[in-house]
């Protein structure tokens, strides 16, 4: 089963299924994995993948079911791997559900606790998270998925809302939630995948229907499965 696509700078695809990480090369439609460069040196051999995402300098970041995220520099052609609570380098989770390079170099990681955020050059993942003292800054800590819009800005879907968040003070600028009775609302806050269409438009995907939000007027339509509004 296929759990997650990237297409690299090159062209070619990487496609994780359990237990497994592999690349089609579309030129001569051939599939191989991590291990045809590496060898025993692969740390994808045997791991749940769960997202993979890929750098400015053609690296690739690759997180995991439990084991954190690893690292693929591909010029050096090593692999470094991290995991929470090692050596304190600030990973809140090992149970990685999203991963996102943004266009300034930044790598934002969805996790079951939070966000994790790692600037370039930097050695330590910082962190954004509700906690005790401030319920707040997310709508939910469980970070399902990660999104920048072609104005720059992040948008965070987690398990109850959306949230917007400034890319350059990682602050939450809003927070949206499904309003029972209210047209103009998300239609459910379980947020599974976010795009954006070519007027700019943002396209969810949740546990109960399809929502789309104009971020400039703040209008929500809503699309359901059998429903009179249809895509």
């Amino acid at each position: 089963n296929a759990i997650a696509i990237c297409k690299d700078n090159s062209g070619s695809v990487w496609v994780s299924c359990w237990g497994d990480l592999i690349r089609l090369d579309r030129s001569t439609k051939r599939f191989l994995s991590p291990a045809y460069w590496l060898g025993k040196d692969d740390k994808t051999a045997n791991q749940i993948i769960t997202s993979i995402t890929e750098d400015s300098d053609n690296n690739l970041w690759i997180g995991t079911d439990d084991n954190g995220i690893i690292y693929w520099d591909r010029a050096k052609n090593e692999m470094k791997q991290w995991k929470a609570g090692v050596k304190q380098n600030g990973l809140l989770n090992n149970n990685i559900m999203s991963l996102l390079c943004d266009n300034q170099g930044t790598l934002w990681i969805g996790t079951w606790t939070g966000i994790n955020y790692l600037e370039k050059e930097k050695a330590k993942f910082e962190i954004i998270a509700n906690t005790l003292e401030n319920q707040n800054i997310l709508p939910d800590n469980i970070t399902r998925y990660i999104f920048q819009d072609k104005n720059n800005q992040i948008w965070v879907g987690t398990n109850y809302g959306l949230a917007h968040i400034d890319p350059i003070s990682k602050r939450t600028i809003k927070i949206y939630r499904a309003e029972p009775g209210h047209e103009n609302a998300l239609v459910n806050n379980k947020i599974n995948h976010i795009n954006q269409d070519e007027n700019g438009n943002l396209w969810l995907a949740t546990d109960g229907g399809i929502s789309c939000f104009n971020p400039t007027a703040e209008k929500w339509t809503n699309y359901f499965v059998h429903a009179k509004k249809k895509i």
